[in-house]
């Protein structure tokens, strides 16, 4: 179960990163997404937009270390409760033409209930993580005594690469979905 978990704790800090990186690059765009919103007030967009992404990479770092990985876990369920609620709040008002705002290999999409399932899942994910607490590739766990070997053993190391080549795999196969998007949207033009 423990590996499970650590698979599970290590998608998430990917996710964020990988999110919080897309939102970076292109802050002007996001910050624009968050206005889209409509629940901020347009002078509360870019600071809020900019603190999140500063929460997102303070997320990524404490769940791939391990480092109070409950309270990770437990912020990073809130983030994506508060994403969650974001996106139900525009879909009440049927607003689905605006973009998610998540990027990285959460990818952009149109607002829609399969992004509100989404959420739910990241969210169940979090609280296994947050539940199980593994201290397998923790750094609590060896700050608590239990050696270096309880953190980067070969196990831990290679639950690592498989979450990594997960992430790489989502967002190619998302990348696949947008290029044939693109051509049907060629070929339908004549």
């Amino acid at each position: 179960m423990e590996e499970v978990v650590l698979f599970l704790r290590l998608l998430l800090a990917l996710l964020f990163f990988s999110t919080a990186w897309s939102k970076l690059k292109k802050m002007g765009e996001h910050i624009g997404i968050v206005k889209d919103y409509q629940i901020l007030p347009d002078r509360l967009a870019a600071p809020f937009a900019k603190g999140e992404v500063c929460v997102e990479l303070a997320l990524s770092v404490l769940l791939v270390t391990g480092l109070f990985q409950r309270a990770g876990a437990l912020a990073g369920a809130g983030l994506l409760l508060l994403y969650t609620i974001a996106i139900v709040i525009n879909l009440a008002r049927g607003r689905t033409e605006i973009s998610c705002g998540c990027g990285g290999a959460a990818g952009n999409h149109q607002l829609s209930k399969l992004l509100v399932l989404r959420n739910a899942c990241l969210i169940a994910m979090a609280a296994a993580v947050y539940a199980v607490n593994p201290a397998l590739g923790s750094a609590d766990a060896w700050l608590e005594g239990g050696g270096i070997a309880m953190m980067l053993n070969l196990k831990a190391l290679f639950i690592l690469a498989g979450s990594v080549m997960a992430i790489f795999l989502w967002i190619g196969w998302m990348e696949t979905q947008e290029i044939g998007k693109e051509i049907h949207t060629f070929w339908k033009r004549g």
